[in-house]
């Protein structure tokens, strides 16, 4: 989509505005946000993600053994003192190194750590099983332990259903 205001550009930024309940959506660019002075919103309040971010891991590390401070990414460098101090990774592999230390702020931020969202149309129907699939065998993981055998028996026989239809499509379970 291009911005609404220059037209030459992709809109990048995406705005609501409500004036005596009438709700306006706008889409600029980065350059006609910042011209419109959208990209400090927060300027006033003194609120910064990375310190907000940053103060969450420093509270789960604060307890942390000596020896996580000592851990460094083998890509860029960083180690966890310096993303808790500045609420920012140094490199995607960041998360992969870090990523015991990092998941309990994760889920402390979203509620999960598995992205839940909907799948695109184009994903394609194997796609849609296998999401379901995973929801079936989560669900089933829950009424095991909680010992809900009638509702355990139901999402095994689905899961199994599921799985027989794709092998006999030749689709991957």
């Amino acid at each position: 989509m291009l911005c609404e205001k220059c037209g030459q550009r992709e809109a990048t930024s995406h705005f609501k505005q409500t004036i005596n309940g009438k709700t306006t959506v706008y889409h600029v660019c980065a350059q006609c946000a910042e011209q419109m002075g959208l990209n400090n919103l927060f300027h006033g309040f003194h609120f910064n993600i990375g310190d907000m971010f940053g103060g969450l891991l420093g509270s789960v590390s604060s307890g942390s053994a000596p020896s996580l401070e000592r851990k460094v990414c083998p890509e860029c460098h960083s180690d966890l003192k310096s993303i808790s101090e500045t609420g920012r990774m140094g490199c995607a592999r960041c998360y992969t190194t870090f990523r015991n230390e990092l998941l309990p702020t994760i889920e402390q931020l979203h509620g999960r750590v598995n992205h839940q969202g909907k799948l695109p149309r184009s994903a394609g129907e194997e796609a849609r099983k296998k999401a379901q699939l995973n929801s079936l065998k989560k669900k089933l993981e829950e009424a095991v332990r909680t010992q809900d055998f009638e509702h355990a028996a139901q999402y095994r026989d689905e899961i199994n259903a599921i799985e027989k239809g794709m092998r006999d499509n030749g689709e991957m379970v």
